[in-house]
């Protein structure tokens, strides 16, 4: 099918004789005259004078009676003047950067002219003697630091001015009035968090934050890899806001987060903050929990301590109370922090999942059994131990797992077995806190030296009550869940 399109007939563009613009420029702007920018004034005499003449009015510093076309004249025909008048190139530079201190809009244009010399591009837009005399005339410690980071191209140095002065990098340049053209304030947003302080005050938060909404995503995610890589998570934990903001946008747990953008080392310092993160709301709870009177006491700070050994290796956490817990902890903590157990007949206890990647780790810390149950994991279980609201002591031990006791010399059969599935105590860690000195010194690659001969005879009598104690646990589990949570038999599993 073929189209017929009519043709557009345009108007002939009129033609501007260079006559009119000369009447332009020499109208008297009384009655007709156009609004003029701030800072402009108005010139009542628009014949154009020679820059010598100019210049008089420079030396005599009489620039009052110099006007805004004036000075671009002056400044843009300088360099040439400068060479043919090299005795007084100097003083009248001088001059005019006095001149611009009771002058704004000359000060704005003297600024960006240098800016933008001095910057990458390397264009001269500014007299070689206005460059020279810039910082002997310009008082402002702030603006002649900024130029001298200009000069040498140090967008990092730009950052750290930033962070003294908390402003942001665009903040800056807005107040200094400089050209977006001036790309090293965009560079500068590079380097905000290369010098994270160890003391991280509201204000520099403050500043951080505030950096993060104006800056792109890369640029973003470059800040938070220096971040991460620069600070220990033992620093970073210790600054809650900050760890929860590092944790809600780069959590490798949180779907959608930007986890997927960082390099494999920070990637692994991002899991060490969640975890070390996890560990201290795990041990607030535990500590308030704990009373110095409880017959129990020995017991659930063992088991406190020991996993305090491993918080850089679990990647997240879930605390499960029993009711009786929840009101010793009443508003002391928050209760997004953990789950309300379901009651189920069991012998009150609270327990911590531990995700460890490839296993999930169940820590019973009460009962007269004591256990700590192992789990392969996987999805199916991972959105049972970690999603759903209904868990109970029965439902939980209904997964059944491997079992690992809680008896004499426990500690060195644990980290004997989570050595065997490659996880390893936090870097660093020589020796393990809550142990006799001569069974703490810790080696990540023999663990913990072994237990003698007449101890590992003692514990092997506890243990033949212990696991008869187990199984019977475990018939109860699965009888309770045949009867009340079928579908928790169906993900049963023997040792991971």
């Amino acid at each position: 099918m073929n189209y017929q399109f009519s043709q557009l007939q345009l108007p002939a563009i009129q033609q501007v004789n260079i006559t009119e613009l000369t009447k332009l420029r020499n109208n008297n702007l009384k009655k007709e005259s156009a609004s003029l920018p701030i800072g402009v004034a108005a010139a009542h005499n628009l014949s154009w004078r020679s820059l010598d003449n100019i210049i008089k009015d420079i030396e005599s510093r009489s620039t009052t009676n110099i006007t805004s076309l004036e000075w671009i004249y002056c400044l843009y025909n300088k360099e040439k003047w400068d060479r043919e008048n090299p005795n007084k190139s100097t003083k009248t530079s001088e001059n005019i950067w006095q001149a611009s201190k009771q002058n704004s809009w000359l000060q704005h244009k003297l600024l960006n002219h240098l800016a933008l010399t001095l910057s990458k591009s390397g264009k001269r837009i500014i007299a070689q003697s206005l460059e020279d005399t810039f910082s002997n005339c310009i008082s402002e410690r702030l603006i002649v630091k900024v130029f001298q980071n200009i000069k040498i191209d140090n967008p990092r140095g730009i950052a750290e001015i930033c962070q003294k002065k908390y402003l942001t990098p665009s903040e800056l340049r807005a107040i200094l009035r400089l050209s977006a053209r001036i790309s090293i304030f965009n560079q500068a947003n590079n380097f905000i968090g290369a010098s994270c302080p160890y003391t991280i005050t509201d204000q520099y938060l403050e500043w951080l934050l505030r950096c993060f909404e104006q800056i792109s995503p890369q640029q973003q995610h470059k800040n938070v890899e220096n971040i991460l890589v620069n600070n220990s998570a033992e620093v970073l934990s210790k600054h809650p806001r900050l760890s929860d903001w590092l944790g809600k946008n780069y959590n490798p747990n949180i779907t959608n987060s930007y986890y997927k953008e960082l390099s494999s080392q920070a990637k692994a310092a991002i899991r060490k903050l969640v975890g070390a993160v996890n560990y201290k709301e795990f041990e607030k709870i535990v500590n308030t929990i704990i009373d110095l009177d409880d017959p129990e006491y020995k017991r659930l700070n063992s088991r406190k301590t020991f996993w305090s050994h491993f918080s850089d290796r679990f990647s997240k956490i879930r605390i499960l109370l029993p009711r009786e817990s929840v009101k010793v902890v009443g508003s002391e903590i928050d209760a997004k922090s953990y789950t309300i157990l379901q009651e189920d007949n069991s012998e009150p206890t609270e327990i911590c999942i531990f995700d460890f990647e490839d296993i999930f780790i169940v820590e019973f810390f009460r009962g007269k059994v004591g256990e700590t149950r192992i789990l392969k994991s996987n999805s199916n279980l991972e959105k049972i131990l970690f999603d759903r609201v209904d868990l109970s002591v029965k439902k939980i031990r209904a997964l059944r797992g491997k079992y690992l006791d809680h008896k004499l010399a426990w500690q060195y059969f644990c980290v004997e077995y989570l050595h065997s599935k490659n996880i390893r105590a936090n870097q660093g860690i020589t020796y393990f806190l809550g142990l006799p000195k001569h069974c703490s010194r810790y080696d990540s690659i023999t663990g913990l030296p072994k237990p003698n001969f007449d101890i590992l005879k003692q514990r092997e009598k506890m243990l033949n009550t212990w696991r008869s104690n187990i199984e019977q646990l475990n018939d109860e589990a699965k009888a309770y869940c045949q009867n009340h949570a079928p579908e928790f038999l169906k993900y049963s599993q023997n040792e991971p």
